[in-house]
Parts: C-alpha cells; sequence; structure tokens
C-alpha cells in the first residue's frame, strides 16, 4: 500500500488502506463488465490471475505481492 501511495498524486496512504479494507465481490464485477458483450452467443471464459516472482532492486514496479499458491507475499511484479 505504501508503494502505491507513493506512486498516487490523489490518493494517501490512508485512502488506499480504507478501500484494502472493503469487502470487494470481484466475480461481481468482472460479470457486470462482460456481460453485456457475450449476450446471446456461446463463449468460453478462461481466467488466470498469476503472481510471478522476481528478484532484484531497481526493477520498475518491484513490490512484495500476495500469491495464493504459495500462501504469502512474495517479492513480484
Amino acid at each position: 500500500m505504501l508503494g502505491i501511495s507513493r506512486w498516487s498524486d490523489k490518493y494517501s496512504y490512508k485512502t488506499i488502506e480504507r478501500f484494502f479494507e472493503k469487502k470487494i465481490n470481484w466475480l461481481e464485477i468482472k460479470w457486470g463488465l462482460i456481460k453485456g458483450k457475450i449476450a446471446d452467443r456461446e463463449i468460453i471464459l478462461v481466467a488466470d490471475e498469476t503472481t510471478i516472482s522476481k528478484a532484484g532492486k531497481s526493477t520498475y514496479g518491484l513490490g512484495y505481492f500476495y500469491a495464493g499458491l504459495q500462501g504469502r507475499a512474495i517479492k513480484s511484479i
């Protein structure tokens, strides 16, 4: 969150912290974005949300992100 607030001109650390405290129904949001595009069609949907680990200190966007498969935050992009 600190990395996000440093790159943001509009939002403070506390504002971003409040955002991440909220429960978000991601399935409902994703469905709302695509349901108008797939009316009366047969479509196969596939999603892959992954976190790729990255070593180093000077890579742009490098920070700690949660990796569900590993069950912890890892250094990644």
